[in-house]
């Protein structure tokens, strides 16, 4: 958890510095080595009550979206007060600052693995299938939304016009509607089951995306910026579907499967999505509003309901 951090933290630097954006596309992939993550997942996952696993992962979420809250509208002021460059040495310094704060967190470690466990989670079992599954469906489900998110700033100023700091406004809406929807899908994923979480911030997300289409006024895509916070929730959900299903013993391989598959897959569709915006701003948008229903749907399907697997998993 440490090390990846301390990968970030030289990234900000590097952008008030660069020239071209020739130059950020190494600095981009660096960025993306989210090495971290399935080391956190498997942390949460291991101290988290068990009757209160997606609630838990939601709301570590809810605290980072409720950082940005207010961080994208400061930050589009202070672009144009001091610049782009000075806000990215702001954020270099508080990112190094911020790094203490993971050497007070307690060491925690796997307990030594059970035989009988361990065999029956193998790559043959039900559970291990179970994870492939969810490992391939919420690929599907982050290229889709990366598909356009990265574009939807761009979208913003070459179809609406808005100036940086109305831009950075409804950014601080997206990571308000994150801060609250992780509650409501966090405890609709403890009450219910994750999936039906998962269904739902994919519709609203869905609904999100197609009212940035058809509103152009700042005050209704502050509400549709609000709902597209739901999409967000979608990261912590997909650790939680199947980090409660993986052993302790082998919890962060298996969430790295998981969050391997999905990086892959949203790497992948920004340069898709820039291809088709060429074409048209709305034919990414488009797609997106069509697929996201769909795979809500097909997430409240058998296969990937969670009472026999993850129940079972759980005891």
């Amino acid at each position: 958890m440490i090390l990846g951090w301390l990968l970030w933290i030289p990234v900000p630097l590097t952008f008030s510095m660069a020239a071209y954006w020739t130059q950020l596309v190494p600095v981009m992939a660096f960025y993306g080595l989210f090495i971290g993550g399935p080391a956190t997942s498997a942390y949460v996952m291991t101290s988290a009550r068990k009757d209160r696993v997606t609630l838990t992962y939601t709301l570590i979420s809810a605290s980072w979206w409720s950082g940005y809250t207010f961080s994208p509208g400061l930050g589009g002021y202070l672009s144009t007060v001091l610049g782009m460059r000075s806000v990215f040495l702001l954020s270099f310094a508080l990112f190094a600052a911020a790094t203490v704060v993971l050497f007070l967190v307690r060491s925690q470690r796997a307990q030594k693995p059970s035989t009988a466990h361990e065999a029956s989670f193998n790559l043959d079992s039900a559970h291990a299938r179970k994870i492939v599954l969810l490992s391939v469906f919420f690929a599907f489900v982050f290229f889709f939304i990366n598909l356009v998110r990265p574009l939807t700033v761009q979208f913003f100023k070459d179809v609406y016009t808005l100036d940086s700091l109305n831009i950075g406004l409804l950014g601080s809406a997206v990571f308000l509607g994150s801060a609250v929807f992780s509650i409501l899908l966090g405890k609709a994923g403890d009450k219910f089951e994750k999936t039906a979480a998962v269904a739902v911030a994919l519709l609203v997300g869905g609904v999100s995306f197609g009212l940035f289409l058809f509103f152009s006024n700042v005050l209704a895509l502050g509400f549709a910026s609000f709902l597209n916070g739901a999409s967000y929730m979608l990261w912590p959900l997909m650790g939680a579907s199947v980090g409660s299903i993986a052993p302790e013993t082998s919890r962060g391989r298996w969430i790295s499967l998981a969050q391997m598959s999905a990086t892959l897959a949203a790497a992948i569709a920004p340069y898709i999505g820039g291809v088709l915006y060429e074409w048209s701003p709305y034919i990414p948008f488009y797609i997106v509003i069509t697929v996201l229903p769909l795979l809500s749907l097909i997430a409240l399907t058998k296969p990937f309901r969670e009472k026999q697997t993850t129940k079972q998993a759980l005891r």
